[in-house]
């Protein structure tokens, strides 16, 4: 996965229009668990 480095590198979450939708789509279906390596977005519970 990219999006860990490239955060890492940045020093800012990176945001995808897939991962935005898919945390979305979770989070509406009531999944509130953190996901590590999907990034900072995933990343929080």
């Amino acid at each position: 996965e990219i999006i860990e480095p490239l955060e890492q590198k940045l020093g800012k979450p990176v945001l995808t229009a897939t991962s935005v939708s898919m945390w979305k789509m979770l989070r509406l279906a009531g999944d509130t668990r953190a996901i590590t390596g999907g990034g900072e977005l995933f990343s929080r519970a």
